[in-house]
């Protein structure tokens, strides 16, 4: 497999759809909030950081209010154990994951939609020929991580990668919110509900990366959660199984986890996609609705 299919498999399992809340270049400016929350319990203290799952080198530092966040946690969690996630193994389970069986992608898709992805994928060099193997969410991220690769977005450069590294140099404790399992089942699920409708939203979507770079950079860098709610909103609502797979599903899942943390009086970290974070359905959500006192930061 060639260098964007390698690169897309770590990171097939970040929301593909919210690939576009990425940023480019930085710049340096006031700002009041961050998409991060803190929740205080008796002697515990979970922070919840929106992560951006690929960012430009020139997105750091990050804001000092953030770093202050890890350096007061004993753990980070992420979306899962990126200890494990690291793993040939665990590479080895995605890939195959990944795959069709007894079948060629255009025998799952319709053949409109395949000729349109062939088109899309010739412009970055791809011949579909190549992923005739490969289930539709697995093409649907690698074709996403070519347009980002292509505008020099890296997932080297994300939030997870950041402090996953991070927190291995300094020995923290490293867990995840669900496993690798868990997200090779919600994908599966995908599969089996939007075959084309997954792989057209991801052509369309393309467009649009590059013309709400800034405006969705600026609106996670100042915590503007109302607009990052209302750009996942305008592509969930059309939807709603998507959504209930990949957002409302697992936060209710993960909510169980969280609620272990506070009993267990934990100080921890939790970096998660930021979809997870805002609206109705978020952690943030279900927290408050619980009784919990969550305070943007």
């Amino acid at each position: 497999m060639n260098k964007i299919g390698n690169s897309s498999i770590k990171t097939c399992f970040g929301l593909w759809l919210f690939c576009i809340l990425i940023a480019h270049n930085s710049q340096t400016y006031a700002q009041d909030y961050h998409c991060l929350w803190k929740l205080s319990s008796r002697k515990g203290t979970l922070f919840f950081l929106g992560s951006v799952h690929l960012l430009s080198e020139a997105d750091y530092p990050l804001d000092p209010c953030i770093e202050n966040a890890y350096e007061n946690s004993e753990a980070v969690y992420f979306e899962v154990n990126m200890d494990s996630a690291s793993s040939m193994r665990t590479q080895q389970k995605i890939m195959m994951a990944g795959m069709l069986k007894n079948q060629t992608l255009a025998d799952v898709i319709s053949d409109s939609t395949y000729q349109i992805l062939a088109r899309e994928l010739e412009k970055y060099g791809i011949q579909i020929s190549m992923l005739s193997g490969l289930k539709p969410w697995m093409v649907a991220s690698m074709l996403t991580m070519a347009k980002l690769n292509a505008l020099g977005i890296d997932q080297q450069y994300g939030i997870d990668q950041y402090y996953y590294h991070k927190a291995k140099h300094d020995n923290k404790r490293i867990g995840g919110m669900e496993s690798i399992e868990d997200q090779i089942r919600c994908f599966d699920a995908l599969d089996n509900e939007l075959k084309d409708d997954m792989l057209l939203e991801s052509i369309q979507s393309l467009d649009d990366i590059e013309s709400e770079f800034f405006h969705l950079k600026n609106a996670w860098k100042t915590g503007q959660t109302a607009e990052i709610d209302s750009v996942i909103n305008r592509h969930m609502n059309e939807y709603p199984e998507l959504k209930k797979i990949l957002l409302d599903g697992r936060n209710n899942r993960w909510m169980q986890r969280v609620e272990r943390m506070i009993e267990n009086q934990e100080k921890a970290m939790i970096v998660v996609g930021t979809g997870h974070l805002v609206g109705e359905g978020s952690l943030i959500h279900l927290l408050r609705d619980r009784g919990y006192k969550v305070r943007q930061m």
